[in-house]
């Protein structure tokens, strides 16, 4: 992205703050990414539809390790901007597209995908629901439809909920969903027509996850300068910088490992009929 005056990144919104660094981030990193994959069943030759892509670090992995057609989707042009760059510095044009567009309303015919996949993206949407129904719309019978998503735990103290609350205000710019237990999950998967949930929890990213997700492009310590850099020049971008790289407020970071995780979902799509019989 262009240079901005510091007041300007300061008050970025959370995602445009992301594409300005040139990095996004989902819990469990490409650990978490490979388990998503495999509860999918994603092989050779699918077409898989990435919602929520950010920079394409997933679509690119996918398109690469697994031969598929993947095409990202992401409301931030400056996000879409980088992953179509990333595509072409790995010579991935011929397999992978992005497009900017809307988890509430997927640019594509029914039924035209093998598996749908969102990585930390419901978490932020007020409708879960309404997003989740475009998946399965645009998902082949038959096929699958695949979330990492934060989970609650425990439920936290109000007191505790306040200064995440405050924090997250501070970070983010905009007011997020208080996250979803196990179970409300469950029940929202199993609402919109999904069969046969599996799921994986898991707790906070690790260093190693960090590690391995930041191995192409804008390395994990490089982007680290940049936060220090940017830091030192402003103090108000300071705070907000630590909170997004979780090198600041010891207490808050073991207040979110103790009461949130994420936690991998995956369903399959059966929506028609033959002869009375669902297929197999």
């Amino acid at each position: 992205m262009e240079k901005l005056p510091l007041k300007e990144i300061a008050e970025l919104p959370y995602f445009e703050l992301n594409a300005y660094l040139g990095t996004t981030e989902h819990r469990g990193g490409i650990v978490a990414t490979k388990k998503l994959i495999e509860l999918t069943k994603i092989s050779k030759n699918k077409r898989i539809l990435d919602v929520g892509c950010g920079v394409g670090r997933t679509t690119c992995f996918i398109a690469k390790k697994y031969n598929c057609k993947v095409i990202g989707i992401d409301t931030s042009v400056a996000l879409i901007k980088l992953a179509k760059e990333r595509a072409k510095r790995e010579k991935l044009e011929k397999v992978v597209e992005f497009r900017v567009a809307d988890a509430y309303k997927i640019p594509f015919k029914k039924e035209f995908f093998d598996v749908v996949i969102s990585e930390n993206v419901l978490s932020f949407l007020q409708d879960k629901k309404k997003a989740l129904k475009e998946f399965v719309r645009v998902t082949k019978n038959g096929g699958y439809a695949g979330i990492n998503e934060a989970v609650i735990l425990k439920t936290p103290s109000k007191e505790i909920r306040k200064k995440i609350n405050r924090l997250s205000q501070k970070l983010y710019h905009f007011k997020i969903p208080e996250p979803l237990t196990d179970f409300k999950w469950k029940k929202i998967l199993v609402e919109v027509g999904l069969k046969d949930i599996n799921s994986i929890l898991e707790r906070e990213i690790t260093i190693s996850d960090r590690i391995l997700f930041f191995k192409e492009g804008l390395s994990k310590f490089k982007l680290f300068l940049k936060i220090i850099y940017l830091s030192i020049l402003s103090r108000e971008l300071r705070e907000r910088l630590f909170l997004f790289s979780n090198i600041a407020d010891k207490e808050l970071k073991e207040v979110i490992q103790k009461y949130y995780g994420y936690k991998i979902y995956s369903g399959k799509i059966i929506t028609k009929k033959y002869n009375g019989i669902l297929p197999l």
